[in-house]
C-alpha cells in the first residue's frame, strides 16, 4: 500500500532546557524516570538487545558508532519529554511526543528556515538632485502622486474598491520668484508640498499610508541642517537606533502641530531594508514637511520650503518615501494578514526620468509565535495516522510548548518508511518532523539574548550529521 498523506510529528523545544547527551539512555531503571528534562530533547538510536533508547550527538553519528560500541546506527529518531500537568481528561498522559524512526534507506530531505521578522511595504520617489532619476521641476506646472493599496486581503474583501489617494500642488513661476533661486530649493518646495497634500486626503482605508520626505545626501544642501532634536531631522542612522514607542516626526500641520509615526519593530526592520536597497543610506535624512505658515516658521527651527537665507540650515528635499501601514484586523477576518503592498504612480509633472520604485516588499515574516500556533493547531494531531486522505477525523490537541511573544527557527526533515508487505506488495509512508525552536537572537522579541540557542546548535549539528551518512544530496542547515 502507498500513503500519499504524511504521518506528521510536531515538536516545539522548552527554551533553557539542555539536550540529553550521548550515551545516555531515555529511561532510568534506577530512578523510574525519563532522563530528558521536560520540554527537552534528544536524539536516540535503538540499543541492541534492550527496549531502552540510547542518545546520540552529531560526533557519535558522524563516527557511526555509539557510546556502547555497537557499529552502525540504523536510525534517528527525535523524542521529546513533554510537560504531562496540563494533560486533563479526557486527554491521555502523553508523556514523549517523538518523531518516527528516520532512516536512511528510505529517501529523506532535510532543511531549516530561519525567523524573519515582518516588513512593510513601502515606495520610492525621486534620487539624488543632479542625478538619473531626479524629479523634474517646471513652472506652473500640476504634479500628481498617485498611490495604491493591494494585497490578497484586500483583493479579498475590497477587491472592486482599491484603496487610493493622490497629492497634488501645482507650481508657482519659479523663475519670477526670488525664494526660490536653485533647483534643489524648487524641488524642495515642490516635493514638501505635494506630500503635505498626499498625507492630508482622507479616503476609506488610504490612511493606512503615509508619505514624508528625504534629503538623500544632506551636504549637497546650500547650509545643510545638522541634525537636531530642536528641528526634528534624523539621519535614517539615528532611526534605527530607536525603540518601540519611539516617533518621528515626519511632518507639521499648518498650525505647527508635529506629524508623528510611532516606531515599532516592523518599522526598524523597513528602515533597514530601505538602507540595503542602496535608494537611500544612512546618513539620508528624514525631514519634516511644513508649509511656510507663520506658526511653521516659529516651531520648525529650519527655513522652511526652499528659503534661502544665507547661513541658516535649510533641507533640499529630493525625495519622497510612501510607506504603507498596517492593517487592523477584525474579528471576521479569515486572513491573519496586516501587511499589504503600496504602488505609487505618478500622473503628471515629474518627468519622464524620475525615478519611482519599490523600495520594500511587504512581509508578514515567519516564525512569529501566533503562525507557529496556527499551524500547530490546524495541522499536528491530523495527521498521526496514514490513511488515504490528507486530513484523520478525530483530532485531540493537548497543550504545547510555544511562548507567546517568541519567535522560532523551524526544521523539518521528511522521510518515509518502505519495506514488502507480506502480500508481496509495496508499502511506502512518507513521514514529516517538524522541529520549532526559539530564536534567541532577534531583537523585540521574548527571550531575546543576543546569542544563539544552544538548542539551535544541537538540532542543527545532529540533523546535518546525520544527512551526511546518507547518499541523499543536503544542503548544510545553519540558519
Amino acid at each position: 500500500m502507498i500513503n500519499k498523506s504524511k504521518v506528521e510529528n510536531f515538536i516545539v523545544l522548552r527554551p533553557g532546557v539542555a539536550q540529553l547527551g550521548d550515551g545516555l539512555r531515555l529511561y532510568n531503571f534506577v530512578t523510574d524516570a525519563i532522563n530528558v528534562g521536560i520540554g527537552g530533547i534528544g536524539v536516540f538510536t535503538e540499543f541492541v538487545g534492550s527496549g531502552n533508547h540510547e542518545a546520540l550527538d552529531a560526533a557519535a553519528i558522524t563516527a557511526g558508532v555509539t557510546t556502547t560500541g555497537a557499529t552502525g546506527i540504523p536510525y534517528i529518531q527525535f523524542i521529546q519529554h513533554r510537560d504531562t500537568a496540563g494533560d486533563r481528561t479526557p486527554l491521555y498522559q502523553k508523556t514523549l511526543e517523538q518523531s518516527p524512526r528516520i532512516s536512511g534507506t528510505c529517501t529523506v530531505r532535510a532543511v531549516g528556515r530561519g525567523a524573519t521578522t515582518k516588513q512593510n511595504s513601502s515606495w520610492i520617489v525621486g534620487a539624488e538632485a543632479g542625478t538619473i532619476g531626479e524629479v523634474a521641476i517646471n513652472d506652473e506646472t500640476e504634479y500628481i502622486l498617485n498611490g495604491a493599496l493591494r494585497g490578497w486581503r484586500i483583493d479579498l474583501y475590497n477587491g472592486n474598491n482599491t484603496p487610493f489617494k493622490q497629492g497634488r500642488f501645482t507650481t508657482p513661476d519659479y523663475f519670477a520668484s526670488t525664494l526660490y533661486t536653485l533647483d534643489a530649493q524648487r524641488r524642495d518646495h515642490l516635493l514638501q508640498h505635494i506630500v503635505f497634500d498626499f498625507n492630508t486626503q482622507k479616503t476609506q482605508m488610504a490612511s493606512e499610508m503615509v508619505a514624508f520626505c528625504v534629503v538623500f545626501d544632506p551636504t549637497n544642501s546650500v547650509t545643510p541642517i545638522v541634525p537636531a532634536a530642536a528641528n526634528n531631522v534624523i539621519t535614517f542612522t539615528t532611526a534605527l537606533a530607536l525603540t518601540a514607542g519611539d516617533v518621528i516626526v515626519i511632518g507639521f500641520t499648518d498650525d505647527g502641530q508635529p506629524i508623528r509615526l510611532t516606531v515599532d519593530a516592523d518599522l526598524i526592520q523597513t528602515l533597514t531594508a530601505m538602507v540595503a536597497s542602496g535608494l537611500v543610506v544612512a546618513a539620508s535624512q528624514i525631514v519634516p514637511y511644513a508649509r511656510p505658515t507663520a506658526e511653521n516658521t516659529a516651531v520648525v527651527g529650519r527655513i522652511i520650503a526652499g528659503g534661502t537665507a544665507v547661513g541658516v540650515a535649510d533641507a533640499e528635499v529630493d525625495q519622497v518615501i510612501v510607506l504603507a501601514l498596517d492593517m487592523a484586523e477584525a474579528f471576521y477576518d479569515e486572513v491573519s494578514q496586516t501587511k499589504h503592498r503600496v504602488q505609487v504612480g505618478l500622473e503628471s509633472g515629474f518627468g519622464a526620468t524620475a525615478a519611482s520604485e519599490m523600495l520594500t516588499g511587504p512581509s508578514e515574516g515567519s516564525g512569529y509565535a501566533e503562525e507557529v500556533l496556527q499551524y500547530y493547531r490546524d495541522t499536528h494531531g491530523h495527521r498521526q495516522y496514514p490513511g488515504g486522505k490528507a486530513w484523520q477525523q478525530m483530532h485531540v490537541e493537548f497543550p504545547n510548548e510555544i511562548v507567546a511573544g517568541s519567535i522560532y527557527d523551524m526544521y523539518i526533515v521528511e522521510s518515509c518508511a518502505n519495506r514488502v508487505a507480506s502480500s508481496g506488495m509495496p508499502s511506502f509512508s512518507p513521514q514529516k518532523t517538524i522541529i520549532a525552536v526559539q530564536n534567541f537572537e532577534t531583537a523585540g522579541f521574548v527571550g531575546f539574548t543576543g546569542g544563539v540557542n544552544p538548542q539551535k546548535t544541537f538540532v542543527e549539528g545532529v540533523i546535518n550529521a546525520f544527512m551526511a551518512t546518507t547518499i541523499y544530496p543536503h544542503t548544510v542547515i545553519a540558519v
